[in-house]
């Protein structure tokens, strides 16, 4: 089972990130947390999707502890989402 999950918060932001170990307190970890955004396409009007850095400030690498109270949905994302985010955080085409 992958540790890529979809996290859906309060403030409406969908983030896909590496999950770390569960722990006992109201926090978890993040690896390398991403925003993912709808987008659209001016040449097709289609809807698309852009995956950004969550804190744009933040190092490339960086780990996060998230409050759960602040998250309303925790899912596994889309083979094409995951696809992507793997991609974007290695530098590798899969």
């Amino acid at each position: 089972m992958s540790d890529i999950k979809l996290f859906k918060l309060t403030n409406g932001e969908e983030i896909i990130a590496r999950k770390q170990a569960d722990t006992q307190t109201n926090m978890i970890v993040l690896e390398k947390p991403m925003c993912i955004r709808p987008v659209s396409n001016d040449n097709t009007s289609k809807m698309g999707i852009a995956i950004f850095p969550w804190l744009m400030a933040g190092k490339e690498d960086c780990v996060v502890n998230l409050s759960r109270e602040h998250i309303i949905v925790e899912t596994v994302p889309k083979e094409t989402i995951e696809k992507n985010y793997l991609s974007r955080i290695t530098g590798l085409t899969l």
